[in-house]
């Protein structure tokens, strides 16, 4: 008797666990149609400034320079285009020879920053840094504010 009830209460647990997912679950009545439904993307898009899930960022660093880049890209209608630069555009002409290494955007905020250099900066060290905010219009990131304040 004392080998049979340790056996007996295995089979039971087992059993127990069987039966619900032997079991066929109803779903009568129910169209995938009624089904609640909701535009992630958009909600998404509406969060990450317009990127949402249709954009990303690619950081580019090489070795030795001191600095990175990123390139964005958009997946619309199947395919992704670069989104093109205006806010360096801009920068470069009002700093010419000011930039000398990357920059880098924060995709959540589109917010952004950059060492700034003056013509007897080392290369090393900028003695301005450049805090930047942009948007998204169409392809293109555009600079909204600019503030500039010395380098630590």
């Amino acid at each position: 008797m004392r080998k049979v009830l340790p056996i007996l209460t295995l089979l039971l647990f087992a059993v127990a666990l069987v039966l619900p997912l032997s079991e066929p679950q109803s779903v009568e009545g129910q169209a995938a149609t009624e089904a609640l439904t909701t535009d992630n993307d958009a909600k998404t898009d509406d969060l990450f400034n317009g990127f949402g899930a249709r954009g990303t960022p690619i950081e580019e660093c090489v070795n030795g320079t001191g600095g990175c880049e990123q390139s964005f890209a958009l997946l619309d209608h199947g395919s992704w285009n670069v989104v093109r630069l205006a806010f360096l555009d801009s920068l470069s002409r009002r700093f010419p020879d000011g930039i000398r290494h990357g920059f880098h955007v924060d995709i959540r905020t589109l917010r952004g920053s950059l060492g700034l250099y003056s013509g007897k900066d080392a290369n090393c060290c900028p003695s301005r840094t450049a805090d930047f905010s942009l948007r998204l219009r169409g392809r293109s990131l555009e600079m909204v504010s600019l503030e500039l304040r010395r380098a630590n």
